[in-house]
């Protein structure tokens, strides 16, 4: 599944991903959020709600 990356200041990085992501990134972040596996579908629709709350 894809990856989202919240990017602050091009310094700061938050990882929105899933467990299959969270275990394969090798990015420097500040704090991951690991969302369940979906359907791609619906998966785009989940991603985007922390994105919203965030910014």
């Amino acid at each position: 599944m894809a990856k989202l990356v919240f990017v602050h200041d091009a310094k700061l990085l938050i990882l929105i991903t899933d467990e299959k992501g969270a275990a394969a990134s090798k990015l420097d972040t500040i704090h991951t959020i690991v969302l369940p596996a979906t359907d791609e579908i619906i998966a785009a629709m989940m991603f985007s709600l922390p994105i919203k709350l965030l910014a």
